[in-house]
């Protein structure tokens, strides 16, 4: 073999291992983040590190004649710097005091939390020096080169979820620091040194991924806020704490007066509270799980809350819950005499502390025979599922979950659209309850409102005659009644209300006066919702923010909720459009800054910033258009393949892999300059079109496929895009090099820059108008910006 080709291979394989290195990293990153912070802060973190690959371009352009020099030892460099900053960057993010509550209108807590960003961006910052480096000097292999470092990044979808779960964040960390040392050392000179070298690396990765998590997890909050007015201290004593991709589930002790149970009524809170552990999920969303084992009379306070609601106006009821938990709602259904309880609950931890560390409170309720818990989404088991139920029951289901490539990915989200309602509704018996429980604020039961009415359609039945509110501080309970509540119905609900000391806010035979009531009698609901101060319009599928309420019409009218909590922070028009802002800033200083410089230099002509320009508008394009379709096609998939989890590897995989196939093929089939480059948006335009048409149709067979047919008809489905997306790119640096070869690492910086722009871009876009507008708006820009190359 000769040297050459010696130097293309190594370059291949280094650029796969930091390209994999760097998607376990990200992907990491959102879960520590979620943890430490909240999840859209995880996202913020994960924006500013891709702009940290953007800024590796922009100083990678300005050094070209060090990298010219001596390309092999400039990249090793680059890798070495890598492979240090991880473990650093790891124990920064583990001790670095995070406040409570980041408040972004604070000075002193913004220039903190500002800080925490930075330093958990430097690793993208040497990941991206190397690939650029990599990128730059074999240029002319541009597509294969590329190719190589989309496959890589692709395996590294695979190998974060499966650490997370085995061994841990801590673990996930270790395979990181595994894959940037071998990276590293596949550019050592020495063969002896590079043996040694691997030989003390793989023992080191070994012992942190067998030990690292347990002896040095990464810390929660110390506080948690379960209520407005109700907070749980998780000190030192974690019995029970587990990974997994989405989330890290921990199991407290609970002080004998800090017992707790939600939605009791007035007569419910007189009865004494059982023995109880606090179950946490990513530091910020907590339930109680109840000894009712051991101590079966605490079962008189839960047929007294709002759990029991649509059991007691049901006989021995069929109850499917969605979204287990501590399992309260499967306590209920079987104290209220239900005859059989099926349970989804999407966190398999959670599971395993019922099967396993709390087994001892939970034995009652896993051994009972009428008792079936199921581990998966709620919503993909509706689409599976086809037994009929008299009661579907969901109880403040809202854990967050953050997309890995930098966008929001919240999976309960589509627990609460208006086709996951018609979902429930079309497994309920005629007659059945659906009972929903919500926070108390007038938003979300008005929300839950507006998507009924469009679930249900036109049934020929009053919507105020098939709803019942019921309201305990500080929740409240929705009964959606298939069919009409009858004046038996509401004489059990009397009786249950009255037992139970609860008041109903909202009734068919009653005008209670409120807002919620005003609605229901409302003869222009459509009017209703369209005058509200807040954004009340139904959610769906297509556009899955149920939590969003705020208009987008008056973004500054927001600014008093900017550091209001997760829920209602989500969305947030002027926190997005100031990540918006300061990204475009940035991008502005990393694009302009490095020509600016060389043109202080001397080393450009006065034409040089307007040259620039075609290679501008055609770099910030790929990496708009590319980051808006895969984040949109990694959302239209939750539901098919029926696990977030599944849509954050498998989908994200087939994206990638596929993206770098079309990469490599575009080496022969479409040369630099070539015409053919324009055939890629109405490629995409036919593609994708074809794409949002087949796979809500196809969903519900795919949720009912086995796993591997899920999991190859998705790829099948992201296949021919992907292929397509990994052209323009490739191409863009082969002709960019065959006319000014001095700005390929300049384009990087520009690619990577508009990445990060574009996933902010996406969610302001799928917020207001659904993911089949970011799907259309990415075309039109790839329309736009790819014929820029050509006519340059």
């Amino acid at each position: 073999m000769g040297e050459e080709q010696r130097e293309r291979r190594t370059a291949m394989v280094v650029i796969f291992l930091v390209a994999c290195a760097s998607l376990v990293w990200e992907v990491l990153l959102t879960r520590v983040c979620a943890l430490r912070l909240a999840f859209h802060y995880s996202y913020l973190v994960i924006s500013n590190g891709l702009l940290a690959i953007g800024a590796s371009g922009s100083v990678l352009f300005l050094l070209q004649s060090r990298l010219e020099r001596d390309p092999r030892g400039f990249t090793r460099r680059a890798c070495l710097g890598f492979w240090l900053s991880l473990p650093g960057t790891w124990a920064f993010l583990l001790a670095y005091p995070v406040p409570g509550e980041v408040r972004v209108g604070d000075p002193a807590v913004f220039a903190s939390f500002l800080f925490y960003n930075l330093v958990a961006a430097v690793p993208f910052f040497f990941a991206g020096l190397a690939i650029g480096a990599i990128l730059a000097t074999h240029v002319a292999r541009a597509g294969r080169v590329y190719a190589a470092d989309l496959v890589g990044a692709g395996f590294g979808c695979l190998v974060c979820p499966f650490g997370l779960w085995w061994a841990g964040a801590g673990g996930a960390a270790s395979l990181a620091f595994l894959l940037a040392g071998l990276a590293f050392a596949a550019l050592v000179a020495d063969a002896r040194w590079r043996t040694l070298f691997v030989v003390l690396l793989v023992a080191v990765a070994s012992v942190g991924v067998a030990r690292l998590d347990s002896a040095f997890p990464v810390p929660s909050k110390t506080a948690v806020a379960v209520t407005e007015d109700k907070s749980v201290s998780t000190g030192d004593g974690v019995l029970y704490s587990r990974w997994s991709a989405i989330s890290r589930v921990d199991l407290y002790p609970v002080p004998a007066g800090e017992r707790e149970l939600f939605g009791l009524g007035r007569a419910g809170a007189a009865f004494p509270i059982p023995f109880q552990r606090f179950l946490l999920q990513d530091g910020d969303a907590g339930t109680y799980v109840t000894d009712f084992t051991r101590e079966p009379a605490g079962l008189e306070a839960l047929e007294r809350s709002t759990y029991a609601a649509a059991c007691a106006l049901t006989d021995a009821p069929r109850v499917l819950v969605i979204g287990v938990g501590g399992g309260h709602d499967v306590w209920a259904a079987l104290s209220m005499g239900a005859r059989s309880v099926r349970g989804y609950e999407l966190n398999r931890q959670i599971l395993d502390v019922h099967r396993g560390v709390a087994s001892e409170l939970s034995r009652g309720l896993v051994d009972d025979e009428r008792v079936e818990l199921v581990h998966g989404e709620g919503r993909a088991g509706l689409m599976r599922d086809e037994q009929t139920y008299d009661v579907v029951q969901m109880s403040g289901i809202d854990t967050w979950t953050a997309l890995a490539s930098g966008g929001y990915m919240l999976a309960e989200n589509y627990l609460y659209t208006v086709e996951a309602m018609r979902d429930m509704l079309a497994r309920l018996a005629d007659g059945g309850l659906l009972q929903i429980t919500r926070y108390a604020q007038e938003v979300e039961p008005l929300r839950l409102l507006v998507n009924f009415e469009r679930a249900r359609g036109d049934t020929g039945t009053p919507l105020r005659d098939s709803v019942v509110l019921l309201h305990t501080s500080p929740f409240v309970t929705a009964l959606f009644k298939k069919g009409a509540f009858s004046a038996a119905d509401l004489s059990r609900l009397d009786a249950f209300l009255d037992r139970a000391g609860i008041t109903a806010v909202c009734r068919p035979d009653q005008r209670t006066g409120n807002i919620f009531d005003a609605f229901l009698r409302d003869e222009d609901r459509a009017g209703f919702v369209r005058d509200a101060s807040v954004d009340l319009s139904p959610t769906t599928d297509d556009r899955p923010y149920f939590f969003h309420f705020s208009r987008w019409r008056d973004p500054l009218a927001t600014a008093a909720t900017v550091d209001a909590p997760a829920p209602v922070t989500q969305g947030n028009p002027l926190f997005l459009l100031g990540q918006l802002a300061f990204s475009l800033l940035a991008a502005g200083v990393l694009i302009l800054g490095p020509l600016l410089v060389e043109r202080v230099r001397g080393a450009g002509e006065p034409l040089a910033l307007r040259a620039a320009a075609a290679p501008l508008g055609y770099f910030a394009g790929v990496g708009l258009g590319f980051i808006g379709i895969e984040i949109a096609l990694m959302q239209k998939l939750v539901l098919a393949l029926g696990h977030p989890l599944f849509s954050i590897t498998v989908t994200l995989f087939a994206v990638l892999v596929f993206s770098g196939l079309g990469s490599f093929l575009s080496q022969r089939l479409v040369p630099p300059g070539s015409a053919r480059i324009l055939l890629v948006p109405p490629g995409l335009a036919v593609l994708l079109a074809a794409f949002a048409i087949a796979v809500p149709e196809l969903a519900p067979a795919l949720a009912r496929a086995a796993p591997p047919v899920r999991f190859l008809s998705a790829a099948a489905l992201v296949a021919p895009i992907a292929i397509l997306l990994g052209v323009p790119f490739a191409w863009g640096l082969r002709t960019l090099s065959s006319r000014a070869p001095q700005l390929v690492p300049w384009a990087w910086a520009v690619n990577a820059a508009f990445s990060v722009v574009g996933s902010i871009l996406t969610v302001v876009l799928s917020m207001n108008f659904g993911f089949r507008a970011v799907f259309v708006t990415s075309v039109v820009v790839y329309a736009l910006t790819l014929p820029l190359l050509r006519r340059s």
